[in-house]
């Protein structure tokens, strides 16, 4: 039988990984949360006694046959832990204590099982992270019997169809903020599902354990929902995931509302390394495109991105509008007091505000640049499969296309695109998947990521013909080129004829996946990696353009799109 990438996929994952179900036990179904477990006066002690708690707690999780099937509510038994590991006075007294509580989940004994098929030594695969389990051979730290019981476990085989559990099914669970148990659970659970199931856990802002040491004070305690959340904000926040974001389920939003309810009306860009009004909605708000915004109600900007950076991720320190754009023209009232810099000159504006967060508007429609011969596409107004063909009808003929990946694309087109712009299947990416039988292990398949002409056909995916397009083909990108913006600028990069040109794409690609927490709130995370080719990093990276150009001044000043100007001049042969 012929070797495909798709067969090694399914072989390797019984078909879980290709549908996209990256999920985990997470107790059994309950509308209130109760631990019964209160601390008065958290000690250094219990700190570093809770630490270890998490950590083993988090493990056994994922390797016990027992707690990965479902047969045992892993978070009442995190709760029955509790108490003895918090009243352990030394580190080996909090050893006794985990002992004694993993005596009631005794390892199974396997001899003379079979072990399910993994991927190692599987044709196409390889291995790109491993999990950092050497921690649990530490005697010194953990003690002889929890050492050893953690040694056992490490050899015990998991079952994909196990370890895979739809997580959507289970209850989120409301909570009194007085219980330290649920809140820890809170904690305990994101953070070891970060650690065995995100791809990127190795790119985080610090060392992730040091993220748990240091995140279980703030969260141990709060004294109401609002600052619970804003404690494990800044958890999630140590990522640098720029997928990971927070959905508290009782609006107004404390993670969201930073700075209140309404909002200043105009969208943000940045140009010349400032945060400059981009539009405005209408001509009648006191604001202009160009103005640089220094302060909003009495905050300056630099105030405003010192304290979001401790709830928001920032994949990378120059790119952050996708993430808290929002945020930063937030404020409390009906008007605003706001400084902008307008042509070097500093002006107090009072500004009326809006309920509604303004969205920038495109100013290009999909299909032919007024007046050129050139077609154009905002990936986000496109949403089907028959409007794509609708439009690659349109502009088969003319002399280049400009594909504006600064929107987000409205489904998966790359494929299709493909077919039309590359003239062969071509490997334009490796996603890296979750090892089924081993937590916290994630592989790649040679040739997953390909597309071209006949590429659809050759995956049984369809068997239509599809014109090859011989223009000239302008990929626009810039820091809101994020995820599917910039997997599909890795594909179509693939073009022979293809130029990319803007600045880098954010640094955020793969699949997201959606964490349910204590309190009724969920917390998303990226579930797969996404590498170049050659299996090089994109995360926190972005993409680089192959034509460097972003706005100016002048330009916003001017309501110009000075990338679409340069695409023209590209297509048109003004340039290289």
């Amino acid at each position: 039988m012929k070797w495909t990438w798709k067969r090694t996929l399914a072989a390797v994952c019984a078909g879980v990984c290709v549908a996209g179900c990256a999920a985990y036990w997470l107790g059994k179904s309950s509308d209130i949360i109760r631990s019964g477990v209160e601390v008065d006066a958290l000690t250094a002690q219990q700190e570093e006694n809770l630490y270890k708690l998490g950590k083993v707690w988090g493990y056994v999780k994922y390797h016990h046959p027992a707690v990965v099937s479902g047969e045992v509510d892993w978070d009442q038994a995190l709760f029955d832990a509790l108490p003895s590991v918090l009243e352990a006075a030394s580190g080996e007294a909090a050893n006794q204590a985990l002992a004694q509580w993993l005596e009631e989940y005794p390892v199974p004994d396997t001899e003379g099982q079979e072990a399910p098929q993994g991927v190692e030594g599987v044709e196409g695969v390889e291995i790109v992270v491993t999990p950092d389990d050497e921690w649990t051979q530490d005697e010194t730290w953990l003690g002889q019997e929890v050492s050893q019981y953690l040694t056992q476990l490490r050899e015990q085989p998991v079952e994909a169809g196990k370890l895979w559990m739809n997580f959507q099914m289970e209850s989120k669970g409301s909570f009194d903020t007085q219980d330290d148990g649920a809140k820890l659970l809170g904690l305990f659970r994101f953070w070891n599902t970060y650690e065995y199931f995100s791809p990127y856990v190795s790119l985080t802002d610090q060392d992730w354990d040091t993220v748990l040491q240091e995140g279980i004070r703030p969260v141990v305690e709060t004294d109401t929902m609002g600052d619970y959340i804003l404690a494990l904000a800044q958890v999630t926040a140590q990522t640098g995931d720029g997928h990971v974001v927070f959905n508290d389920s009782n609006p107004p939003s404390v993670w969201w509302n930073q700075y209140g309810d309404y909002y200043l009306p105009c969208s943000l860009t940045l140009a010349e390394g400032q945060l400059v009004v981009a539009q405005t909605d209408g001509e009648d708000t006191g604001l202009q495109p160009g103005d640089v915004l220094v302060e909003v109600d009495g905050t300056t900007i630099e105030q405003r991105l010192t304290q979001l950076r401790r709830y928001f991720v920032f994949s990378r320190e120059d790119a952050y509008l996708n993430q808290i754009q929002a945020q930063l023209v937030q404020t409390k009232g009906a008007t605003a007091q706001v400084t902008v810099l307008r042509k070097g000159e500093e002006v107090q504006l009072q500004v009326g505000t809006t309920k509604n967060w303004y969205r920038e508007k495109n100013p290009y429609q999909t299909g032919l640049l007024e007046g050129e011969n050139i077609g154009y596409l905002d990936p986000s107004t496109v949403t089907s499969h028959g409007q794509l063909e609708e439009w690659m009808g349109q502009v088969q003929d003319t002399d280049g296309l400009i594909l504006d990946l600064r929107h987000y694309p409205g489904f998966s087109m790359h494929n299709e695109l493909g077919e039309f712009l590359i003239p062969q299947p071509t490997e334009f990416a490796r996603m890296s998947f979750p090892d089924p039988t081993t937590p916290g292990q994630f592989f790649t398949v040679e040739g997953a990521c390909s597309c071209g002409k006949g590429w659809l056909a050759q995956t049984g995916q369809g068997d239509q013909e599809y014109p090859s397009y011989s223009g000239k083909v302008v990929i626009l990108m810039d820091q809101r080129s994020q995820s599917r913006s910039e997997y599909t600028i890795m594909a179509l990069r693939q073009c022979p004829q293809a130029v990319v040109v803007g600045t880098p794409s954010i640094g955020t690609d793969g699949d997201m996946e959606t964490l349910p927490l204590p309190g009724g709130l969920t917390v998303t995370f990226t579930g797969r990696g996404v590498y170049t080719p050659e299996g090089e990093q994109t995360q926190r990276v972005g993409l680089q353009p192959d034509v460097w150009c972003e706005p100016t001044l002048d330009g916003i000043r001017a309501g110009r799109d000075e990338l679409v100007e340069q695409a023209i001049a590209i297509i048109q042969g003004d340039t290289q």
